[in-house]
């Protein structure tokens, strides 16, 4: 029998052996934290994230964004179709790196993929963090990013692909934007808290908003 076979016969007997086809139990200590910080269990199985949570996760990414120099169009927390939330921005650029339409300084355009990796791995940080602080048990943790981090990371790798660096420059790449994204998150921990509230309390935030939450984070770091 090949593996993929043995595979699914294995998985036939863990359904059969479950009555009525219910899905597995979680562990008491997940149930638990997740009953305590709301989470629906009639289904038995791991569910959304809560808004504050979801909150945490796309405030995270505008957060880094804003730090970075970024315009957002918008961030918000509405549900859109499987999409939990979302964050839409676009990069500034400098007139003077652009002639005839197209860009001149390639550093910029490096910049720009880093920049984007960056970005990308700052809402599961952000989200890590907020799950970590509420004494979230550690293989929920990971069980709750497992659900939102392939989306961005897979954003950060195709950012970091288009620099045409080899595999061992990408992956030193890959680890130099995660780094630097949990360094932004550290610094900019008072925006990301002002961009939560923002977003629960009217879901959906645009260009304005953010920007006037990123130019109010530059001059209190000015003042320190």
């Amino acid at each position: 029998m090949s593996k993929k076979l043995k595979g699914k016969a294995k998985a036939k007997a863990r359904a059969k052996a479950r009555p009525n086809g219910a899905k597995p139990s979680l562990p008491a200590e997940w149930r638990d934290w997740l009953t305590a910080n709301g989470h629906d269990l009639s289904r038995g199985a791991i569910v959304n994230p809560v808004r504050e949570q979801i909150a945490y996760h796309e405030a995270g990414h505008a957060a880094v964004a804003l730090a970075l120099g970024r315009e957002l169009s918008h961030v918000t927390i509405k549900r859109l179709g499987s999409s939990l939330g979302y964050s839409e921005g676009v990069r500034t650029v400098d007139p003077k790196d652009v002639q005839d339409g197209k860009l001149v300084n390639t550093n910029i355009i490096i910049e720009h993929y880093l920049d984007s990796a960056t970005v990308a791995f700052a809402g599961p940080l952000a989200e890590t963090v907020w799950l970590e602080k509420r004494g979230c048990p550690a293989g929920l943790v990971k069980a709750f990013i497992s659900q939102s981090d392939p989306s961005d990371i897979a954003d950060a790798e195709e950012a970091i692909r288009c620099l045409g660096v080899d595999a061992k420059k990408a992956a030193e790449a890959f680890v130099v934007c995660r780094k630097r994204a949990t360094e932004i998150l550290g610094d900019s921990g008072p925006m990301t808290e002002a961009l939560v509230r923002a977003l629960l309390e009217h879901e959906r935030l645009d260009n304005v908003e953010l920007t006037e939450a990123g130019l109010k984070f530059a001059v209190q770091q000015e003042s320190v």
